[in-house]
């Protein structure tokens, strides 16, 4: 039978191919590919039906008239059906992010007020900014916009980070889910509700990073700070810094690493 692969995903290696002449689609899996040259959209092919599965998968001749040919886009649903898919992993950001938490809490609770506290801060800052920057210069490969550079400015300025934060988790959120809708059928799009979360949580914690600094001062001149701000602070810490920006990361990196699959 003849066909063309309409969809393949590498991380997975499964994909799905239309028959030619009819709607009929067919799952096949990377072990049913017959050629060294890795599967890709529109690659004109031969297969042999085995239920719902192709098998015996292979290119027609490269001399062949037509032989890659752009994938049909009419009638075609956007998610395939009975088709597995799984993203790539997020390159171990999690298990480094929680360790590299609990260093910082350890020095803030062992060194208090010695400068070396700030050490495991910045070091964490630093690993944070550089994922941030990769996120955008896999996107920056299919979309145009807000480049890498700019989106890490955007954060790494105190004052501006306020509202720098929504502007570059929320612009990458739209353009990334946009990229997908439109290129990969299928690719499960990052969550609306967790991007507003971490975007509205990091700048409310840039704005208690302000604060908490003119506090500070008050404190050194004797000002009594109600516990209740503490505890708000504490509250938002926790928040952010343990909850939305691992999460936001991890299911960032595992659709940048899947996007740098496909480039």
């Amino acid at each position: 039978m003849n066909g063309v692969i309409e969809i393949y995903f590498p991380s997975s290696r499964i994909g799905r191919i239309r028959c030619s002449g009819s709607d009929r689609t067919y799952e096949f899996k990377k072990v049913d590919w017959t050629s060294s040259a890795d599967p890709g959209i529109g690659t004109k092919i031969t297969f042999t039906a085995d239920g719902d599965r192709a098998i015996h998968v292979q290119p027609q001749s490269p001399s062949a008239p037509g032989s890659i040919v752009e994938p049909p886009k009419s009638n075609a649903p956007s998610l395939g059906e009975g088709l597995q898919f799984e993203l790539p992993g997020s390159g171990s950001f999690l298990a480094i992010w929680y360790i590299g938490l609990a260093v910082e809490f350890y020095f803030g609770f062992y060194y208090e007020d010695d400068p070396i506290t700030y050490i495991p801060t910045l070091v964490l800052g630093i690993y944070m900014y550089t994922r941030l920057y990769k996120i955008w210069k896999v996107l920056n490969r299919f979309e145009g916009g807000m480049t890498a550079r700019t989106a890490v400015c955007w954060v790494l300025i105190p004052v501006i980070s306020i509202i720098g934060w929504p502007k570059v988790i929320l612009k990458w959120g739209s353009g990334f889910n946009a990229l997908a809708s439109r290129r990969f059928p299928g690719m499960p799009l990052i969550s609306k509700g967790l991007l507003y979360s971490t975007a509205i949580g990091n700048s409310i914690a840039a704005v208690f990073f302000l604060v908490t600094t003119q506090i500070d001062k008050m404190t050194d001149r004797g000002i009594e700070i109600p516990d209740s701000y503490w505890l708000s602070a504490l509250l938002i810490f926790f928040a952010v810094h343990v909850v939305l920006i691992p999460l936001f990361f991890h299911e960032a990196l595992r659709r940048a690493r899947f996007l740098e699959q496909q480039h």
